[in-house]
C-alpha cells in the first residue's frame, strides 16, 4: 500500500505540472497566453488604454472568469491536491530520506517524458543520459 501511495503521489504531481503547462498555453492563467502578463494593461483597462471596467477582458472579473473556466488549470489543481494526499499518506509509511528523493526524481523523469510526448519538447542526448543517471540513483536510494 505504501508503494501505491507513493506512486500515485508521483504520478499526480507530474500530471499536475503537465496540466499547468497546458493551462498556461491555453490562456486563463495570469501571466500566460491570456495576455495578462506584467506588461499588459492594468485591471480595469482595455488593451487600447480605455477603461473596460471590472467586466471587461482586462478587468478583475474577466481575469477570474478566465482562470476558473480553464479546464487544464482546474484539473491541475485537483491533481496537485491528490498528489499531496497520496504523498502525505506515503510519508507515514516511508522514511523521508527515501520518499522525497524518489518523489522528486521520478517526477522529473515523468515530466521530461510527458514534455516530449505532449509538448514536443526536445529530449537531447544529455537529457537521456541525465535521466538514466537519475533512475540509477533512485534504485540506490530505494534499496536503502
Amino acid at each position: 500500500m505504501k508503494w501505491l501511495a507513493l506512486g500515485l503521489g508521483i504520478v499526480f504531481n507530474a500530471l499536475a505540472n503537465v496540466l499547468m503547462k497546458a493551462a498556461a498555453q491555453h490562456g486563463g492563467v495570469l501571466g500566460g497566453a491570456s495576455g495578462m502578463s506584467g506588461a499588459s494593461p492594468g485591471l480595469g483597462q482595455a488593451a487600447g488604454g480605455g477603461a473596460a471596467g471590472p467586466w471587461g477582458s482586462g478587468g478583475l472579473i474577466g481575469a477570474v472568469l478566465s482562470v476558473v473556466t480553464n479546464v487544464y488549470l482546474l484539473a491541475g489543481i485537483v491533481s496537485f491536491v491528490l498528489a499531496l494526499g497520496a504523498y502525505t499518506f506515503a510519508l507515514t509509511r516511508f522514511q523521508l530520506s527515501v520518499a522525497y528523493p524518489m518523489m522528486t526524481s521520478l517526477g522529473l523523469v515523468l515530466v521530461a517524458l510527458a514534455s516530449l510526448v505532449v509538448f514536443r519538447e526536445p529530449f537531447t542526448w544529455s537529457k537521456t543520459v541525465g535521466t538514466l543517471l537519475i533512475l540509477a540513483g533512485v534504485i540506490f536510494v530505494a534499496r536503502g
